[in-house]
Formats: C-alpha cells, sequence, structure tokens
C-alpha cells in the first residue's frame, strides 16, 4: 500500500511567517532573482513563475538562499512565490539547531597545468562506460543539438569560441581510460577542437541534405579514449544561412550542459566578434574534482537521510502498465534486448493559446507546467492500463548550489515520481503530483544509480522500479542583436535530433518543450513492442488529459 500526503500547502504547515518582511531580507531575495532571472526591479508581490521562472530557476534560487541564509525549502518556496513572502518566510524561520551548515557553493577551478589529471567516474559514468565498451561502435549515448545561424558567420571566430570553452570546461578536456583496475577519467591540459565545414550549397534541396548528415551524426560512436568528446559541425545551407550542429558523449555532457555551451558559445562569438576578445568570467568547477566531491556527500548524514526517503517512497511492489485488467499496455510486444534499445518518436502541439492556459491554470495552483503535465500524464497511464500506481521517472538538472548553473558535466539526475491515483479527479491529481513532485526535488541530490542499489540490497528481484519517463526541455531563445546575425534553435519536422537508440528499459519517454509559445511534446516509444498506431493514440490522449486538467484547474480556482 502506497501513502503519499497530498494536503495542500494550506494545509501543511511550512513556517511562522512574519505579517511585515524584513528590508534587508527583501533586498537578498530580490538579489538572488535577478542573478537567476536576470530580471532587474522586480515587484516584491509578483509571483515567481509569472515573472520567467520555471521549476529549474526555482531550484536556484532556493539553493542560493539556502546558501545565503541557511535555510529555505522548495516547499516554502512553492508556498510563498513572491520576493515579499520569501523574505517573510526568512525572517520567521531560523536554520534548524545542530542542522549542518549549507553546502558551500563549488570551488572555482584550478587554472589548467601542464599535467593531466585523474579522477574517479560516478556511478552513473561507470555504468555508461561498461556499456559502451561492450557495444563500442553503437552511438548510445549520444546527446545533439543544433542551432540556425542566419547572416555572416565568421569561422575563424567559431573555432577561437570553441578554443575558449575547451579551456574553460574540464568535460571538453576529459577522455578515460581503463588502467587494469578499472576506468578512470582524465582532465587532459590542453586538448585540440576542430570545426568542420560541410558545404551543401551544390545539393538539389540543401536542407534535406543538411538534416540527413545531422541524423547520421547524431547516431555515430565517440571514442571515450579520446578528447573531446565532442564533434562540432558547421553546415552551409546558403552564403549567409548555417546550421551549427553539435554532438557530444553523454558519459560528460547532460541537457542542462548542451543548452549551457550553446549559450556561452553565442555570448563569446558577440564578445569576440566585438571586441577582439572574450570578457573574463571565473572558471567553474571542473567536473572531475565534482565527481570525488559528490562521492565524498555520499558519506554524510544528509545522503542517508535521502536513502531513507527513497527506500520507503519506493518500496516495493511495482506493478507494470501491462498488468493491470483491461489494460491498453497488453498490446506491446515482446523483442530482444538489443531491438528492445531501438526506438521511433511520435509528436504533437498545443497552440500558443492552450499553452498560455496551462500556465496559467498551474500558476494559479501554485503549481509549475511541468507538475501540470505530470499529473495529466499519470492519469492517461491509469486509464490505459488500469493500475493505481503510477511510476514516472524524470531527469531533474541537479544544479541547485551556487555556481552549478555553469558546470559542464553528467550531473543530471533520475528520479522517480510515484502517485497513488485512487481519486481521478484532475484537480486532485495536479495537487498531489504537487506535493510528489515537491518531495522529489528535495531529495535529488542522492545519484539514482544508489538508490537502486539500495532498493536492490533490500528488496532483491523487485523488478523495474519505473515504466514509463516524462523530460521537461528548456529551448534556447533566438538571439537576433544589432549586426543582423540571428542564432536560434533549429527546428524540423522531420526529428532529426532525436536519438534511434535510447539506452533506457522504460517503454515510453515524454519529452516535452516550449517552441514560440507552443507547447510541443515528442512521445519516443520502442518501434519493436509499441506500434506506431498505439503511440500516436496515447500521446493524443495525454494532450487532451493536459488541456482537459487546465480547464478543470481554472474552474476550480
Amino acid at each position: 500500500m502506497i501513502t503519499i500526503d497530498t494536503r495542500t500547502s494550506t494545509d501543511r504547515p511550512v513556517t511562522t511567517v512574519p505579517a511585515a518582511p524584513d528590508p534587508s531580507l527583501e533586498a537578498s531575495v530580490r538579489e538572488v532573482w535577478t542573478e537567476v532571472l536576470g530580471i532587474p526591479d522586480i515587484d516584491a508581490t509578483t509571483p515567481f513563475f509569472e515573472a520567467g521562472g520555471n521549476s529549474l530557476t526555482a531550484m536556484r534560487v532556493v539553493g542560493r538562499l539556502h546558501a545565503r541564509h541557511g535555510t529555505m525549502s522548495l516547499r516554502a518556496f512553492m508556498s510563498h512565490p513572491t520576493i515579499a513572502g520569501l523574505a517573510r518566510v526568512l525572517a520567521g524561520a531560523a536554520a534548524p539547531a545542530g542542522a549542518a551548515a549549507a553546502p558551500a557553493p563549488p570551488a572555482a577551478a584550478s587554472p589548467v597545468s601542464g599535467a593531466a589529471a585523474r579522477y574517479p567516474l560516478s556511478r552513473a559514468q561507470r555504468q555508461m562506460w561498461e556499456i559502451a565498451n561492450r557495444l563500442p561502435e553503437v552511438g548510445l549515448f549520444i546527446v545533439a543539438s543544433a542551432l540556425r545561424v542566419d547572416g555572416p558567420l565568421d569561422l575563424a571566430v567559431l573555432e577561437r569560441v570553441f578554443a575558449e570553452l575547451v579551456t574553460r570546461h574540464e568535460a571538453l578536456r576529459t577522455r578515460f581510460e581503463d588502467v587494469g583496475e578499472g576506468p578512470v577519467q582524465v582532465v587532459e591540459p590542453h586538448v585540440e577542437v576542430t570545426v568542420e565545414v560541410e558545404d551543401h550549397t551544390a545539393d538539389r534541396d540543401p536542407v534535406r541534405s543538411c538534416e540527413r548528415r545531422m541524423a547520421v551524426a547524431g547516431r555515430e560512436a565517440l571514442p571515450l579514449d579520446r578528447a573531446p568528446l565532442m564533434r562540432v559541425v558547421v553546415h552551409r545551407i546558403a552564403a549567409d544561412r548555417h546550421v551549427f550542429f553539435l554532438s557530444m558523449h553523454h558519459i560528460v555532457c547532460d541537457g542542462q550542459s548542451l543548452t549551457l555551451l550553446e549559450s556561452e558559445a553565442i555570448r563569446l562569438y558577440r564578445e569576440i566578434a566585438a571586441n577582439g576578445a572574450r570578457t573574463p568570467r571565473p572558471v567553474p568547477l571542473g567536473s572531475g574534482r565534482l565527481a570525488e566531491q559528490r562521492a565524498e556527500w555520499l558519506t554524510t548524514g544528509a545522503a542517508a537521510r535521502q536513502r531513507a526517503f527513497w527506500l520507503d517512497r519506493l518500496a516495493p511492489p511495482f506493478s507494470r502498465l501491462a498488468d493491470g485488467p483491461g489494460s491498453r499496455f497488453a498490446e506491446l510486444g515482446t523483442a530482444s534486448f538489443a531491438r528492445r534499445m531501438r526506438s521511433a518518436a511520435t509528436s504533437a502541439k498545443l497552440s500558443a493559446d492552450d499553452a498560455r492556459t496551462v500556465s496559467a491554470a498551474a500558476h494559479r495552483h501554485g503549481m509549475t507546467d511541468f507538475m501540470l503535465v505530470l499529473g495529466a500524464y499519470a492519469a492517461t497511464l491509469r486509464a490505459w492500463s488500469g493500475q493505481s500506481d503510477i511510476r514516472v521517472a524524470t531527469n531533474l538538472a541537479n544544479r541547485a548550489a551556487p555556481g552549478m548553473d555553469e558546470v559542464v558535466g553528467l550531473l543530471t539526475n533520475t528520479t522517480v515520481l510515484r502517485m497513488s491515483l485512487t481519486d481521478t479527479d484532475p484537480v486532485a491529481v495536479s495537487r498531489q503530483a504537487r506535493e510528489v513532485c515537491i518531495d522529489a526535488f528535495e531529495n535529488q541530490e542522492l545519484p539514482f544509480e544508489e538508490v537502486l542499489a539500495a532498493l536492490q540490497d533490500r528488496h532483491p528481484g523487485a523488478g523495474a522500479v519505473f515504466d514509463a519517463m516524462l523530460v521537461a526541455q528548456n529551448e534556447i531563445d533566438a538571439v537576433t542583436p544589432a549586426d543582423g546575425l540571428v542564432f536560434a534553435p533549429y527546428q524540423s519536422d522531420r526529428n532529426v535530433l532525436g536519438a534511434q537508440v535510447v539506452a533506457t528499459a522504460c517503454d515510453f519517454v515524454l519529452t516535452v518543450v516550449t517552441v514560440e509559445g507552443e507547447l510541443r511534446f515528442e512521445l519516443r516509444y520502442k518501434s519493436a513492442t509499441t506500434s506506431e498506431g498505439l503511440a500516436a493514440e496515447l500521446l493524443d490522449a495525454i494532450t487532451t488529459a493536459v488541456r482537459a486538467t487546465a480547464a478543470a484547474l481554472i474552474e476550480a480556482a
């Protein structure tokens, strides 16, 4: 029997909040909001999500306020999501007596020396290394992205940009070496990166040729013993029209890192093109040293508390989606392990008007768009499976501590959002999704691989912890400066950047991203076990549930 506390924030006490905010605390909160959101002069009564915040930036604000003041939880933040409200929370909540100090911000990386540095692998990196070494010719763990570049692109400047990025980020100078007792990650002092150029201007259909090449590159394996574990290609479509393609090995990069690298590349290009040099900035912590710090954290009381939380939250039994009475998922076929790693995708979108309705509905109930979508996704899985125990995994950026948002590496962590859907009312489901997310986000530092190991020790042979995933992506905004050179996310109806080989055992991965105001959904499924028609029908049911949930929340507000 799964018990989840689904009381709303009005039922669950957070702290005693004084009536009048402290001006100095209000100034401190405003400074953090400005640092994270990049927006000055935010009104003290404007809710965070209406000011442009999202789940990721909320975690950064919580982390920075906790580092400054020794206290702040995501639950308190979600209950009082304004500058004035958080100032009152800080005034009324002292750090618990005897509590450990807030984690210190990560130290800046040491200057690049002349010798290579060696570091241990995290458990997640070790698992990737073992699988990649068994299948060295298969591009299992490649993450790829592309930007459209309109205007006069200077390739010499772009080469300087990537030379600067390689110097700045240890992950881009990292390779992996088997030293007999197991692998280590080796950070080289210097690495050369090549910006490849492929010219499609003479092709009959330059865009199609470019997309075909990107699709191939996104499936090509990158040897782990050579740095950088990265490929940079500029595809020339016309004289002043290019596509900038970047692929990296997931063992040194996650989705947030890829977005960070693209944003930094755009900023550096502007600076070098305009001034001939970059603006000096502190060098972030290296991914190797970070792996050491996180290994040390696993021995702390905080890690033990999170381990206990997940052992309780994810206690078996684990029902499967296909096991319920009359389950639509019973139609799923069977296939070999190799065939089950291959995937296909179907997509759908909500209009900008529908997307605004989703945001408005979520914000009126103190939740994020992600929480609303999670509730609708879980409700659909319940309706199709007949199971009330729904477990959806998601990837969290795991960058709440100050300074972590500038680190490139494999920082993301998987967490499982477990819901008990005995009440299928959309408002009740959404409220439960909110509480489940807050609990999970406040216990996100413990690596999922450590959670699985602890579960296996306590419950051997318990089975798969989750059947489905939900991934929210942040899109890079288009940049249109005065010089006429435009950088914007590359969009294609052909899904050229989607991985066709996916190293996950779950049957469905739902990705949600906002593009030009629209809410776009991609459902990736195992083509060997799921028909295209079934997947399309499931995605239609999910988007219908998102609209219905938003409407129900607005009506209940």
